[in-house]
């Protein structure tokens, strides 16, 4: 007969016993997870939080105007989009890992930058302080970093511009040393492709956004200055060239080609606001002045005037164009409603001190043509 080791009044059993600490240490156990898996769940959040904040403050610091033109002034990889510098971009042209700076300091302090991208090592650490240790081999103590990439599309189909589209894109990278760090718990993607390949943001913590940059313009001026030449025939009704035969400047090549003596020019791709300033001498009636596509036939009226014999008038008007082809010539044209023979057009009449030539280029203005182009 099984003896009992407890008496009858404590009222449990040895099986009793055991079952009740088996069931306190289960919830000891399940309460030590509770507290281990909490303590996971807040370091998970701190760390996307942080992640997050990075993140808004790289995009923040590309899209401020004045902390972009503070990047491009301080990487030597981005001098194609700066103010003072003749040369240009390339379109498609790629710029990967440079550094990011922040927005002017006052004088004398040196600029500040916020992130070395251009620097492999650099990356950041749980926390979102900055770090130097990251390595794609692994490191818990420095296991995410932003590799960022400008991409620049010239518009027009140009091969080369001044004032390209901007693409930024930057792509997300985490590399913990081992599979307890929090990264591998908190189902980020890093699904970034080379950098010859269309580099697309796809991860949750990537980022891309495009923006413009300021217009850096080129221009050109060309005329047609003599002191012997008359500026061409008026026939009654009908119209005739406008000769050109100087160049007074011609900012970033915008003009390709000018055939001398004028009867033609080739401009570049792009979008131009064009201002045409013309005399006419002796001729009779309306007098009008014309930019026209001779390549095309297409046409812009940019003035009209009138000018009686033996007087004269000045006519200066204004054209948008767009040039689609660099092949295609332009040519300016007058029209007169009356010739007048005895003057032949002569369409320029000399400068108040017409025995100097001011500038060498000879004492009569008969055309001025100035043009503007947005890179």
């Amino acid at each position: 007969m099984m003896k009992k080791i407890f008496n009858s009044h404590s009222g449990f059993s040895l099986v009793e016993l055991v079952v009740v600490m088996a069931i306190i240490g289960l919830m000891g156990l399940g309460t030590s997870a509770l507290v281990n898996n909490l303590v996971k769940m807040n370091s998970k959040s701190k760390t996307k939080s942080n992640i997050i904040s990075i993140k808004d403050q790289i995009m923040k610091t590309l899209k401020d105007e004045a902390s972009w033109q503070e990047t491009v002034d301080n990487n030597n990889a981005l001098r194609c989009l700066r103010e003072d510098n003749n040369t240009r971009c390339n379109d498609n042209q790629t710029i990967v890992n440079f550094d990011v700076y922040m927005r002017p300091r006052p004088a004398p302090a040196p600029p500040l930058i916020y992130y070395r991208a251009s620097q492999a090592s650099r990356g950041f650490n749980d926390d979102g302080s900055q770090c130097t240790g990251y390595n794609a081999g692994g490191n818990n103590n420095c296991a995410f970093r932003y590799d960022i990439r400008v991409r620049l599309r010239c518009n027009y189909g140009e091969a080369t511009c001044k004032s390209p589209d901007i693409h930024i894109q930057a792509d997300f990278k985490y590399s913990p040393s081992n599979d307890r760090h929090v990264a591998n718990s908190m189902e980020l993607t890093d699904e970034g492709g080379s950098v010859d390949a269309n580099w697309e943001a796809r991860g949750k913590m990537d980022f891309e956004f495009q923006k413009s940059q300021p217009n850096k313009l080129d221009s050109f001026q060309i005329m047609f200055a003599t002191t012997n030449a008359p500026g061409g025939n008026c026939d009654t009704n009908a119209w005739r060239r406008r000769p050109i035969n100087y160049t007074n400047f011609n900012q970033n090549g915008a003009i390709l080609e000018l055939n001398r003596p004028g009867d033609w020019i080739r401009m570049r791709r792009g979008f131009y606001k064009c201002e045409i300033k013309a005399e006419a001498y002796g001729s009779i009636q309306g007098f009008k002045i014309r930019l026209r596509n001779i390549t095309s036939g297409e046409n812009w009226v940019v003035a009209s005037g009138y000018s009686g014999p033996d007087t004269s008038t000045v006519v200066v008007g204004e054209a948008d164009i767009e040039v689609t082809n660099p092949n295609h010539r332009f040519q300016i044209q007058h029209f007169c409603r009356q010739d007048n023979p005895l003057h032949n057009f002569d369409m320029g009449i000399p400068k108040p001190d017409y025995s100097t030539d001011l500038d060498g280029i000879g004492m009569n203005r008969f055309t001025i043509m100035t043009c503007t182009r947005k890179g």
